[in-house]
């Protein structure tokens, strides 16, 4: 009896070794919480990554080789240049913001919290801002991210000004009298207009979500070099798909289809069918050139006009 236990432990520490390598050979992703989390996984899902719900450790789960921990956006930076993650995915502005931009970028995605566009940086207001005296109070919840976008020279106010931390409800601190002005973040400036305040200067930086990595793991003879890759490729594939779709269509044999000129990524894809008479059309296109696009197949005698969704592109 106590062999065989002996045995089992020594096959339990042989089994933890193995693990402990295997783990220690695995890509490590930080991958941002907040308002981008949510659509991220949903993203990282919808690609074949097979996450679970983060847990107390903020674990997501492994799969294809990586293994996905989901961290505090604003620290998604520090946990990669200063811990044991290979790399990570926030916005832009955090990286930008933070200390860590030597970094790797690989990739940058085009989607926000709802949408599919970046995020903007703007400086908002109460009506009447120009009238403020002496200093001016700036609230930002990333100071070094508004040194760099809005520098003491500026040519957007006149009066001196200090950048003030907050952490956060920036259009309530306006509105409450806590600061000035606020430098924040926005996808469709709703929440400033709310609070009743207006955009003083718009566009002052434009944020995405990028996938960024240390020096060693985007070598191109690092062992994860393809796992960051594939990552990359899938999320621009998944992210890309929402502004195509597939279109199939019957149209009659003797219609030349290059006078059509469908706004398709290469050649369209064409198959008999078991009428001589008419050719199947496949084509992958811009979703927003279908309504200019329908109305010429109706008019070559197109009929069965399907429009479907694309799960993944990648040009």
């Amino acid at each position: 009896m106590s062999v065989n236990v002996c045995v089992c432990k020594s096959i339990t520490k042989a089994q933890q070794r193995r693990n402990k390598e295997r783990n220690k050979a695995m890509l490590k992703v930080a991958v941002c919480n907040g308002s981008l989390g949510p659509r991220l996984i949903e993203f990282l899902r919808a690609g074949g990554y097979q996450l679970k719900e983060p847990d107390r450790t903020g674990s997501l789960g492994t799969s294809n080789g990586i293994e996905f921990v989901q961290v505090d956006r604003r620290m998604v930076p520090e946990f990669v240049f200063k811990g044991d993650f290979d790399a990570g995915i926030t916005g832009s502005d955090i990286l930008f913001s933070s200390s860590c931009t030597h970094m790797g970028v690989l990739g940058e995605f085009n989607f926000s919290r709802v949408g599919d566009t970046p995020t903007q940086w703007v400086l908002a207001a109460r009506p009447g801002w120009q009238s403020l005296r002496g200093e001016v109070r700036i609230g930002c919840e990333l100071p070094s991210l508004a040194r760099r976008i809005f520098p003491p020279n500026n040519t957007i106010i006149t009066n001196p000004f200090s950048i003030v931390r907050i952490e956060g409800s920036e259009e309530m601190c306006v509105r409450h009298g806590i600061v000035d002005m606020a430098l924040l973040v926005t996808e469709t400036g709703a929440s400033i207009e709310a609070c009743g305040l207006e955009i003083v200067k718009g566009g002052l930086y434009e944020s995405r979500p990028c996938l960024f990595a240390k020096s060693e793991a985007c070598d191109a003879a690092s062992a994860n070099r393809q796992a960051l890759d594939n990552l990359n490729l899938t999320l621009q594939a998944v992210v890309g798909a929402s502004q195509f779709a597939m279109v199939t269509f019957n149209l009659p044999a003797n219609v030349d289809i290059s006078t059509l000129s469908l706004p398709c990524d290469t050649a369209p894809t064409i198959n008999p069918t078991s009428d001589p008479g008419w050719v199947e059309v496949t084509i992958c296109m811009p979703r927003s050139k279908f309504p200019d696009t329908v109305g010429s197949l109706k008019a070559a005698g197109a009929t069965g006009i399907a429009l479907l969704p694309v799960t993944g592109h990648l040009a």
